[in-house]
């Protein structure tokens, strides 16, 4: 009997901290950095558009329009026979969604790293940075499929909870082959990333501080 793999492609959170114009939530967000950089993000920006051929110009704006259709098919009138976006719903209704679905994805190209960086846009972001969507996918019983941030990818999958492929790896029939043995591997596995087993590490850590 043939069988369907279901991804939720994106899970788009907002902050867990609800005041935004706190300094601390403003400084974590990256807005101090994001306002240095901007007048010389802005300025290249426009450069960049006003050097931009023709050709490239027109492809953008077939990219937007085809983008805004497929929105509108997959969201309003729900006709795409194998996508479709959920509307928002509560986070305390998030993980029974995803329980719903056979893996997570973040996915991301084989060449993900910034050809140039400046200001917070750094590649070390791909590195060091830490995805809540990880947990979100964990904690719903999922496996993760993804490469990025490398060293949260890494500890994951060494876990048992993640296989870090990027899209050229993508092999739907592996993960139909492994589905039932990577979300036996989640639930086996994930308790050991609750905060209770966290704690002596989180106070080791503050008193290297």
């Amino acid at each position: 009997m043939k069988k369907n793999i279901l991804i939720p492609l994106f899970t788009l959170l907002t902050s867990c901290t609800s005041d935004v114009n706190d300094p601390i939530v403003r400084f974590w967000n990256g807005d101090y950095s994001v306002r240095n950089n901007a007048a010389e993000f802005d300025k290249e920006e426009r450069i960049f558009y006003e050097n931009e051929p023709q050709e490239t110009k027109l492809l953008r704006v077939k990219n937007e329009q085809y983008c805004n259709k497929l929105n509108k098919s997959l969201f309003y009138e729900k006709k795409h026979k194998y996508f479709h976006l959920h509307k928002p719903i509560p986070f305390r209704e998030l993980c029974k969604e995803l329980a719903k679905y056979d893996y997570g994805v973040h996915p991301i190209k084989k060449d993900y790293q910034y050809k140039r960086e400046q200001g917070y846009v750094t590649n070390n972001k791909f590195i060091y940075a830490t995805t809540n969507k990880y947990f979100d996918y964990v904690e719903a019983g999922l496996p993760i499929i993804s490469a990025t941030p490398e060293k949260l990818a890494h500890l994951f999958e060494e876990k048992g909870l993640l296989i870090r492929w990027t899209i050229e790896d993508y092999d739907f029939d592996e993960l139909k082959r492994r589905r039932v043995e990577m979300r036996e591997s989640v639930k086996k596995n994930r308790d050991s990333l609750c905060i209770e087993n966290q704690i002596q590490y989180l106070l080791d850590f503050y008193k290297k501080v």
